[in-house]
């Protein structure tokens, strides 16, 4: 199945779970806007398809903006309702307008802040093919990440570079089951993260996208969490 048959694919599926989860976007809108403080949506600016930036929507789920790429362990500024709609992934939700302009598909990398752009200029190379999307296999594997974050530094030295090195192998050669998988694999990942990053990590390996040290390095920030 070609690239362009799984964008049909994934537009018609995008379209299906937007409605499914409308009201549940609606919901948190109204929670959000009675129990904290505005803007209601927090705007990020991250890399594009063909490495162009573009603006992401997310449900705001911090008390003060976020001058980092990234989110810490018992990071302090995540509100009580945003650790709730982080915990469940609703903060997600705004991202199919993002989807709708053709900026997003439903499964693809997820987009990184436009400030790592100039870390090392192979690290994107898998979007000049393909476009970033909400979730991925690479996603699901490192569904926990703000648990074990030191910092800023420790996920651009180590965590940057091993996404990047998986998402240019995969999407490389991207098949029916890179795409599919996710799909069914997210719903079970908010419950039983630790379950699906096994099953994932087995697949890559099968799949030749990690190698058995990359497997190690990844099975001791699972079990730190």
């Amino acid at each position: 199945m070609t690239i362009r048959m799984i964008n049909v694919i994934d537009y018609i599926i995008s379209i299906l779970i937007f409605l499914i989860t409308l009201p549940l976007t609606l919901i948190s809108w109204i929670l959000i806007f009675f129990l904290e403080e505005s803007p209601i949506i927090y705007k990020s600016d991250r890399i594009g398809y063909k490495k162009n930036p573009f603006i992401v929507y997310k449900f705001r789920t911090m008390s003060t903006s976020n001058s980092s790429g990234v989110t810490l362990a018992n990071d302090s500024r995540v509100t009580r309702l945003g650790l709730i709609l982080r915990k469940f992934k609703v903060d997600e939700l705004p991202q199919f307008f993002n989807i709708f302009k053709n900026q997003l598909s439903l499964v693809g990398p997820r987009p990184e802040n436009i400030k790592y752009l100039n870390s090392d200029k192979n690290y994107f190379a898998y979007l000049n093919t393909i476009k970033p999307g909400i979730i991925d296999l690479v996603t699901l594997l490192f569904v926990n990440e703000s648990s074990f974050l030191k910092s800023e530094e420790h996920y651009i030295e180590e965590i940057l570079p091993l996404k990047s090195k998986i998402h240019n192998k995969m999407y490389k050669k991207y098949s029916l089951s890179d795409f599919v998988l996710p799909i069914f694999l997210t719903p079970i990942a908010i419950l039983y993260p630790k379950m699906v990053q096994k099953i994932i990590i087995k697949y890559f390996l099968n799949s030749e996208y990690i190698d058995f040290q990359d497997k190690k390095y990844i099975l001791l920030f699972i079990r730190k969490v």
